[in-house]
């Protein structure tokens, strides 16, 4: 879970960069950082309670399909970052 947060936060921080204008990117990065945190706590808190019903194997395959999922409907694409 914290391997993938990892590798798409450089993506997404240089995507907001380039496309929100500077009087509103520190709103706007706050409301994300936030928003990711909470989803974060959201997840986790959903993993335990599959831990608590099921066994970890469960709840590693759970997950690692969310996330699958998440980056196949990421609309962030490599050439909306190249300048």
């Amino acid at each position: 879970m914290v391997a993938a947060g990892l590798t798409r936060l450089p993506l997404f921080s240089s995507y907001m960069n380039k496309y929100i204008p500077s009087e509103k990117r520190a709103t706007v990065l706050s409301t994300s950082s936030m928003i990711r945190t909470l989803a974060l706590f959201l997840s986790m808190l959903a993993v335990g309670r599959g831990l608590d019903h099921r066994s970890l194997q469960t709840a590693a395959i759970a997950v690692g399909l969310c996330l699958a999922a998440l980056s196949v409907f990421s609309r962030i694409e490599e050439n909306h970052l190249k300048d």
